[in-house]
């Protein structure tokens, strides 16, 4: 190790116990130490040569790596990496100096009551440790690992955005995109329109099959690199509505007042999909940008933000969460209010991007036409217009009305294009700014 002659860019650290999970990392990390020139090396103490001092040996290899990789298991725990339920000084200091942190769950341990541990989000869910999945899901897990760290080789050493705190990375890979972080677009009579800045990355669109209630058309899991962009905080709410709909007419009339639920701050509902088009399409002739109707994988890749759970906030859902029929639950949930009407859409905690209502409230249109699955689905993330049901439209989110299982975020219905309801509304997104 001390006479390496190349820079360490991965430390991996594990419980010798676990070493086939070892080798299983290292098959899918080869590709990466064969790329182009400045080879990505990584380092585990089986380097450590007899006689050395393998604290010493560990530290040195930290302060050289640019991403920590923990194969965190039972047996990792109890290890003298660990110490009091601690991980290292040197661990925890390289971190403020560019060092990233992934840890890959393995199987069931006492995860959270690491305290510096569980400051880092795990690669995969806790709740569905890596060897307890059939070997595909492993190695999708794996290929998303391999996909952030070589993400995080590519931007330079110093620190990038914290993995303190933060959604789960297993279902994300992040790319520099370089647009500011939000924006306000003024509407008139002190109305705006708050778009938020939506980093571009790699993410598994759909469902898995363990995934409770999931349904069919919810599949197969395909990989979606998706382009930054900005969405809206919220879905549009019957102020702004009022104000675009009086700016000049592109192919169809607009109501100014077409919701059945009243309240300024309250989502716009009763609109179909073409009326969304003709919204966007104002919007853009009024601003000179390109306001449009989101495709379904930007939806579902902003309402996931960064997490492979059933919901942007975990495995399960409250109703003061979201707004849907709290008469049913899902899952290990329980029970809550049924409000049988639209809700201020800043009435709930925002998701990790900074989204509002993505679950409940209003049904969201997407630009895509319906398909009954994701085979042959585009992976750039763009509408999906091509065969497919014409008369049907994609939508998200889940509702007011909704059982709770249709507000996951992996949920698909559909509605006609030229059809209402008073469960319907929608956001918009630009894709120039």
């Amino acid at each position: 190790m001390a006479d390496h002659p190349k820079r360490i860019k991965v430390f991996i650290s594990y419980s010798h116990r676990d070493s086939a999970a070892l080798e299983r990392l290292k098959v899918h990390l080869k590709p990466l130490e064969r790329q182009g020139q400045g080879i990505v090396e990584h380092w585990d103490d089986t380097q450590i040569r007899p006689g050395q001092d393998w604290k010493a040996e560990i530290n040195r290899a930290l302060n050289e790596a640019r991403v920590a990789i923990l194969l965190v298991s039972a047996d990792f725990l109890a290890s003298d990496f660990i110490h009091d339920n601690e991980l290292p000084p040197i661990l925890m200091a390289q971190t403020h100096e560019g060092l990233e942190v992934l840890p890959v769950i393995l199987g069931h341990c006492r995860f959270t009551k690491t305290p510096t541990l569980k400051k880092f989000q795990a690669v995969n869910s806790p709740s569905q440790p890596l060897l307890g999945l059939p070997t595909f899901e492993q190695d999708k897990i794996w290929v998303q690992l391999i996909d952030t760290v070589e993400d995080l080789l590519e931007q330079p050493s110093t620190k990038l955005s914290s993995l303190q705190n933060s959604p789960s990375k297993s279902n994300f890979s992040p790319s520099q995109s370089g647009e500011p972080e939000n924006y306000s677009e003024p509407l008139g009579n002190n109305v705006t329109l708050e778009m938020v800045s939506i980093p571009g990355g790699r993410f598994w669109m759909g469902s898995p099959e363990t995934e409770e209630k999931r349904t069919d058309d919810e599949g197969p899991q395909y990989s979606v690199n998706v382009s930054p962009f900005w969405m809206g905080k919220y879905p549009i709410t019957q102020a702004q509505w009022m104000e675009v709909a009086a700016f000049s007419k592109v192919k169809v009339d607009l109501k100014p007042q077409p919701s059945g639920f009243s309240g300024l701050d309250r989502p716009v509902e009763q609109i179909s999909w073409f009326e969304a088009v003709e919204f966007c399409e104002r919007l853009s002739q009024q601003t000179g940008k390109n306001y449009r109707l989101p495709s379904e994988a930007e939806w579902e890749y902003a309402c996931r933000a960064r997490t492979v759970t059933p919901f942007s906030f975990g495995e399960k859902i409250f109703t003061d969460l979201a707004n849907y029929d709290g008469n049913y639950v899902y899952g290990k949930g329980s029970k809550g209010a049924y409000r049988i009407q639209t809700t201020s859409v800043d009435s709930f905690k925002a998701n990790a991007f900074g989204l509002y209502d993505m679950h409940g409230n209003v049904l969201e249109w997407c630009a895509d036409h319906w398909h009954d699955n994701y085979d042959g689905a585009p992976p750039g993330g763009t509408p999906w217009i091509k065969g497919g049901d014409t008369d049907r439209r994609v939508l998200r989110g889940g509702s007011w009305f909704s059982l709770p299982r249709f507000c996951r975020s992996a949920n698909r219905d559909w509605y006609g294009p030229d059809l209402r309801s008073y469960v319907i509304g929608f956001r918009v997104v630009c894709s120039s700014a």
